[in-house]
């Protein structure tokens, strides 16, 4: 469709899930991709569909809880394409541990933090003087509708991406007149590898969604591209829950 003819999106977190299915959409609608990941092979395979949809990806090994790998990853872009149109903050942590609050010790609360909120910074921090240097731009993170309901044994999840919540509402304060927009998705239960379509985890929390399933990760791909593309040029500071009807209750 063409919605991002010449324009460069950088996505963190886009080897597997919803980055990857973020990364395909907008190769199909034009962009000019650089992929970051921890797993050069998911790398290589993503970079590999992207071409085959005929567009031009760059993949990126980094981990966004390193400073220095942010950078990198950051100034490859530029070296690459010159510019940064769209930056996707989509690298995260979480549904590894189940604890009540008492339980985390400080090295699971510090991968959490390093992964979720510091990660979304540190991106931030790294891509917005570009964006002001090239006249503006757009941001969208990776929240979780967790951020907004209280999810048991979670605790610490529901709190980092409720941080970047807030984050994306005060950039999106910051930035208004400089013409960078800041917003965010909140998924909801959503079908990855480690929700399968049919999984029992799929089946047990159903009838907690009023559409009765699981969403997919085109589906939360879709809102991120959407916020991302000129047709939200409007939305500023908006958390867009993809969540099947969830949290409405």
């Amino acid at each position: 469709m063409g919605r991002f003819d010449g324009k460069v999106v950088v996505i963190t977190g886009a080897t597997s899930g919803i980055g990857r299915a973020a990364a395909l959409q907008f190769a199909h609608e034009g962009a000019r991709l650089v992929v970051a990941g921890r797993r050069q092979d998911r790398g290589d395979q993503v970079v590999a569909e992207i071409e085959g949809i005929g567009a031009e990806a760059l993949f990126v090994r980094a981990d966004v809880a390193s400073q220095a790998d942010v950078d990198a990853l950051v100034m490859q872009a530029i070296d690459r394409y010159g510019r940064i149109d769209v930056l996707c903050n989509n690298a995260g942590y979480g549904g590894h541990e189940h604890y009540l609050t008492h339980e985390y010790t400080d090295e699971v609360c510090e991968r959490y933090f390093q992964t979720n909120i510091f990660a979304t910074l540190r991106m931030c921090r790294a891509t917005i003087p570009h964006m002001l240097a090239q006249g503006g731009g757009a941001i969208v993170n990776t929240s979780s509708l967790a951020a907004e309901l209280a999810v048991p044994f979670d605790s610490l999840y529901g709190a980092t991406k409720a941080a970047i919540q807030s984050v994306t509402r005060t950039i999106a304060v910051e930035y208004a007149k400089d013409g960078i927009r800041c917003n965010c998705v909140l998924p909801g239960v959503t079908r990855t590898e480690m929700i399968p379509q049919g999984s029992g985890i799929e089946a047990m929390v159903a009838n907690t969604i009023p559409l009765g399933r699981a969403g997919s990760a085109d589906e939360v791909a879709a809102g991120i591209v959407f916020l991302a593309s000129d047709e939200a040029g409007f939305c500023t500071g908006t958390s867009l829950r993809i969540d099947g009807g969830q949290g409405i209750f």
